[in-house]
């Protein structure tokens, strides 16, 4: 009877160490193999994250120094601060042009929305203009020292001793009509919209992205310990890499203790390092998720298993047993041959029984090798991270200042008053090419759109028809209400009589980073196009080389108020 028992017990034995074992190895090799897939697939995410940042910030950036020198060259800027800065002219005369750049000065601010201040220095650093109280001495200065050998010069994040708190700042020259400098126009920027910039991702709630400078030091806040500005030096693994000028990614303890997957980015024009980096808890929630599940299916797997192995082995020593009465009721001579026919039976049993579980032992271990269903699961899973990126990618990221385009935030506004508030800005521009201007605005309805990023549309289109019209031109601009396929639209037509866009290039217009022009990023119409598209609406334009060009953009009416 022990014999039969340790014989049962070694079948047990056997058939569970023959499914266990590949089972395990199998379950073990699937989950490091979706690991490192998930460990790869949000490294990635990160690195891109990173990527697009630094390019939105470094973007953003050059964006202020062409606002800076787009400001400084503006007639306005020229002729008040030429005015100014005269001894000979009149006390009269000089508060007249004071109160006239000061008003433009807070018009561009207001206008750009990322400074804190503009002001205007003579020759000497002493105030001559600005819009804001935080004004302090600039003599002696870095930006202040460049900006008079005629360098326009975007400042590092760095503590200001005057105001008690980070800053960083814009200088350009201001050059008369014989290109002399007369001042220097600094623009103090509002450094809440960097770290709106490098906090607007979405890599889950521990994700967050942050730069430091080449000393290590916090440049913009973190979202977990805010406060710590130029206060606290970063020296994880991450910060390490970065500042050594590399680029890549890496599990590592964070500044604040925790264990994080992290990507680097080296900004090499600014010496700056761009850090995004999501908690390894958080990324890798969904592969112990999985794990579990693996657990769960695996331990099911072995009991059934097991329960099959001791129904089967019970058969095989039930039958054993009975073989072996029969053959013990045998005469002594046939004992030989009964244990031969017992062998023989039981091994034919064994082909039979054993054959069964093995089949359903072995569809068992390729179902867990080729996981139908949990590799289902899993492409839902890793489309569920996929999916994020694809959402600033922006920032990408930027992002991403080009950074960022965000979703419209709709609100009832007057289009005609948005045009005719950037035609004031575009005044003085127009008036020194001597462009006749000409505007039609039919009275229409209230549009439920973003007027910020509809403004900038209409920004980028005009800037662009003023820069192509010579002097003496014509720019006509218009709106009215017109029907295309039964729904109801609002046209703003924008005209002039430049140089045109020649055939060859004009299905390149709207193509990122496209221009030709020997400066701006060529990102105008690209923007715009998208800034349209967000709204329903559409842009088209008519060219001729030589001619002119008319640009086309419609505005559905589908919020207008009865």
């Amino acid at each position: 009877m022990q014999n039969y028992k340790n014989l049962q017990r070694n079948l047990i034995i056997l058939f569970l160490t023959l499914s266990i074992i590949p089972l395990s190895a199998i379950g073990w090799l699937s989950f490091i193999s979706f690991r490192e897939s998930i460990y790869h697939v949000v490294t990635q995410n990160l690195f891109e994250i990173a990527k697009n940042k630094a390019l939105a910030i470094d973007k953003w950036l050059f964006e202020r120094s062409a606002d800076a020198k787009f400001i400084s060259e503006s007639p306005v800027i020229v002729e008040s601060i030429t005015t100014l800065v005269n001894p000979d002219i009149s006390k009269s005369m000089k508060i007249k042009s004071k109160k006239r750049v000061t008003n433009y000065l807070k018009s561009m601010k207001t206008y750009y929305g990322c400074y804190e201040e503009i002001f205007i220095l003579d020759n000497e650093g002493n105030f001559v203009v600005s819009t804001g109280e935080l004004q302090e001495n600039k003599v002696g200065r870095d930006y202040f020292t460049e900006a008079k050998q005629g360098k326009t010069t975007v400042t590092d994040i760095r503590m200001s001793e005057h105001i008690g708190r980070p800053t960083m700042l814009v200088s350009c020259p201001i050059k008369d009509a014989s290109l002399n400098i007369i001042g220097v126009l600094v623009s103090r920027i509002d450094l809440n919209t960097i770290n709106t910039i490098m906090q607007d991702i979405e890599i889950g709630k521990t994700g967050e992205s942050y730069l430091i400078n080449k000393n290590g030091y916090f440049i913009t806040e973190s979202k977990f310990e805010p406060g710590h500005t130029l206060k606290e030096k970063i020296e994880t693994y991450g910060a390490s890499e970065c500042l050594k000028g590399k680029n890549g990614v890496g599990e590592y303890v964070d500044y604040r203790g925790k264990m994080v997957l992290g990507a680097y980015y080296w900004i090499p024009e600014r010496k700056w390092c761009l850090i995004a980096e999501q908690d390894r808890s958080e990324a890798f929630r969904e592969i112990h998720r999985l794990r579990n599940r693996t657990l769960a299916v695996g331990l099911t797997a072995i009991i059934t298993i097991f329960i099959i192995t001791l129904q089967i082995s019970k058969k095989i020593v039930q039958r054993l047993q009975k073989a072996d009465r029969e053959l013990r009721e045998k005469q002594e001579q046939l004992i030989h041959s009964g244990k031969l026919a017992a062998v023989g039976e039981m091994a034919a049993g064994l082909a039979h029984e054993v054959n069964n579980p093995l089949t359903t032992v072995k569809t068992l271990v390729h179902s867990i090798h080729t996981f139908p269903e949990l590799k289902q699961e899993m492409k839902k899973d890793t489309g569920i991270i996929m999916e994020e990126l694809d959402k600033i990618n922006m920032l990408i990221l930027r992002f991403l200042q080009f950074a960022r385009p965000k979703e419209p935030e709709l609100e009832p506004t007057d289009i005609n008053e948005i045009l005719k508030k950037i035609i004031h800005l575009l005044k003085p521009q127009i008036n020194q090419q001597k462009i006749t201007l000409s505007m039609h605005l039919e009275e229409g309805p209230v549009l439920y759109i973003d007027g910020s990023q509809i403004g900038q549309s209409f920004m980028n289109t005009i800037m662009n028809a003023i820069q192509a019209t010579p002097d003496n031109g014509k720019l006509k601009i218009s709106t009215k209400r017109v029907n295309i396929n039964t729904k109801s639209y609002t046209q703003i037509t924008i005209e002039d009589t430049g140089v045109g866009i020649p055939a060859s290039l004009q299905k390149k217009i709207f193509d990122p980073f496209f221009t030709t022009k020997t400066s701006g990023t060529g990102l105008g119409l690209a923007i715009t196009k998208v800034i349209i598209e967000k709204h329903n609406g559409m842009i088209e334009f008519h060219s001729k080389e030589g001619e002119g060009s008319i640009f086309l953009i419609y505005l559905p009416i589908e919020g207008e108020k009865h």
